[in-house]
């Protein structure tokens, strides 16, 4: 793919983020998923949790004690997910000199919350993914033979996330029947979308770009803005989609909103997912020259 269609396509998005907003639905929506939701309180999760969470999958959260109040239990060696909390809390004023004034500060607390697909119960087992779902996807043959040239280790779990774990180098994927249509793409282009996001992060392994050092906040934000646009430069390239669509553009809101909507690093991360595209590409050049 020449730069100029790199570029071109990175303005498509940038300019399609000032419309689409960041409410980014998860694809991954396995039945009785979608948006975060706590089953027990009846609330619905907000803020960079509703993010956190629908990348764990979406759908029902709650805590442990939560879930063993309706009678069930998390099952062995489950991890949790990480939620934050804000709470204001009436502090006395230090700059009044008679120390009578109340003043609200946020306060910020931290929770461990477990999917309903970690836990095992009666309650739990409505907002389960269930296993019946149809594929709604199509085969793609370039994406397939293209991800399958760069020998990524690719496992398939029925848990209703997708990840890229460097500490093992794999790419878990749920299966295909685990993605569905949204308002914005079909169900095939959420499913090779995502696969193509998580192989963008497969680059980042120090054995390849050694991207991924940075561990911080901002810095797991700032790899998901590149992944997100690797997907999209992929998606593109092989004709999973005609033009760039309106999720990719919600999805990174969403991140660059951690970022303090900082509008340059959309340039900074299009360099490096287009880095990470043309080392991908890479590994069909030395597959063509193997095989003639």
């Amino acid at each position: 793919m020449s730069r100029d269609i790199y570029q071109e396509v990175t303005d498509k998005v940038v300019a399609m983020m000032e419309t689409s907003g960041t409410n980014w639905t998860n694809p991954m929506t396995g039945g009785a998923k979608g948006w975060p939701f706590n089953p027990v309180t009846g609330n619905t999760y907000n803020g960079l949790n509703v993010l956190f969470l629908s990348m764990a999958g979406g759908g029902a959260f709650a805590s442990f004690k939560q879930w063993k109040a309706k009678g069930c239990k998390i099952k062995k060696g489950s991890k949790g997910e990480r939620v934050i909390f804000f709470k204001p809390l009436d502090v006395k004023d230090r700059t009044d000199p008679d120390g009578e004034r109340m003043i609200k500060i946020p306060m910020i607390k931290t929770y461990t919350v477990f999917s309903a697909d970690q836990v095992e119960g009666e309650f739990a087992e409505q907002y389960q993914i269930r296993l019946d779902q149809p594929d709604e996807t199509q085969q793609i043959a370039a994406v397939n033979e293209w991800v399958a040239a760069t020998g990524a280790v690719i496992n398939t779990r029925n848990e209703g996330k997708a990840f890229y774990r460097p500490s093992t180098d794999e790419i878990q994927m749920p299966p295909r029947n685990g993605f569905q249509a949204t308002d914005t793409s079909t169900a095939s282009e959420n499913y090779h979308s995502t696969l193509l996001h998580e192989l963008t992060h497969w680059t980042g392994h120090k054995s390849r770009l050694d991207r991924l050092a940075l561990k911080n906040k901002d810095g797991y934000a700032f790899e998901e803005l590149i992944a997100e646009l690797g997907a999209a430069f992929q998606c593109i390239k092989l004709g999973v989609s005609s033009e760039p669509r309106a999720d990719h553009a919600k999805y990174l809101n969403n991140w660059l909103a951690a970022l303090k909507d900082d509008k340059k690093l959309i340039v900074k991360a299009a360099r490096l997912a287009q880095q990470a595209v043309d080392h991908i590409e890479g590994y069909q050049s030395s597959n063509e020259q193997e095989a003639a």
